[in-house]
């Protein structure tokens, strides 16, 4: 009896510590990785190296929540500049869009910063150019 009742105990201060310890402890909660249906949320990031240009392409779901793109670029993959902005289209669900850079070695990688219409901001993966 004794044994059951300091298990009892002990599964009972797990639980407790969990409860509290965790902001939004929901017991047989589902939930889901994927960013809520409505959401502005990138598909595709890529960039391809054309002649003396970098070009950057991706492709963005629930178009029409997007307000703009920054571009950013970084030189040590911490500290990022903007160096163009794209605006959004009125194209509804998914949508494609492009932006050219100057070819520079020191230019480690990129990154894309969505803002919705919202105010709300999404970030990209880095995209890394293959150069050669």
């Amino acid at each position: 009896m004794g044994k059951r009742l300091l298990i009892g105990v002990v599964c009972w201060a797990l639980v407790t510590s969990i409860n509290v310890h965790a902001k939004e402890y929901k017991p047989f909660a589902s939930f889901s990785l994927l960013k809520p249906v409505g959401m502005a949320q990138f598909v595709t990031v890529k960039a391809t190296i054309q002649y003396k240009k970098i070009c950057l392409k991706w492709e963005v779901l629930a178009n029409q929540e997007v307000y703009q793109f920054v571009v950013e670029s970084t030189e040590d993959k911490k500290h990022f500049n903007a160096t163009a902005i794209v605006f959004g289209t009125d194209v509804q669900e998914k949508a494609s869009y492009k932006c050219f850079h100057k070819r520079q070695e020191k230019i480690k990688a990129f990154r894309i910063k969505l803002i919705t219409k919202k105010g709300e901001i999404v970030y990209s993966s880095l995209i890394t150019p293959k150069y050669k």
